[in-house]
């Protein structure tokens, strides 16, 4: 974690009344840190902490549950939850027919930095840019 994200979040340990003192690029900055597809329960707990937090979140919130909702679709279709997918070490996903669109989401998980516990990624057969 950055020092400028420990930063924000020793800030985010005073009274709810100080929380309203919280500039909006600190808010933005922790919210990129809880920023999770695969487990969005993090961010939209942050969000809860105040009025003014959840109203500078908005945006990221309704992004968020956009692509919360095509992570499940698209581990559901490849025969997994999110969770499972979050805790797993060897993820394969082979000969699913994978689109563009399945692709992007999978990127923005990789992206976010869930999969940490991913080693083997097996992805074969799915004709990915034909």
């Amino acid at each position: 974690m950055t020092e400028s994200v420990s930063a924000a979040l020793l800030q985010l340990s005073v009274a709810q009344s100080s929380l309203l003192q919280i500039s909006q690029d600190d808010i933005r900055l922790v919210c990129k840190e809880l920023r999770n597809p695969l487990q969005p329960k993090l961010l939209v707990s942050f969000a809860s902490i105040c009025r003014s937090v959840h109203e500078a979140l908005q945006t990221e919130l309704q992004e968020l549950e956009r692509l919360h909702f095509a992570v499940s679709d698209l581990c559901t279709r490849n025969g997994s939850t999110s969770s499972i997918v979050r805790d797993t070490c060897n993820l394969r996903w082979c000969s699913n027919r994978m689109s563009v669109t399945d692709c992007e989401v999978f990127t923005q998980i990789v992206a976010s930095g869930a999969l940490t516990h991913l080693t083997v990624l097996w992805l074969s057969k799915n004709k990915i840019g034909d």
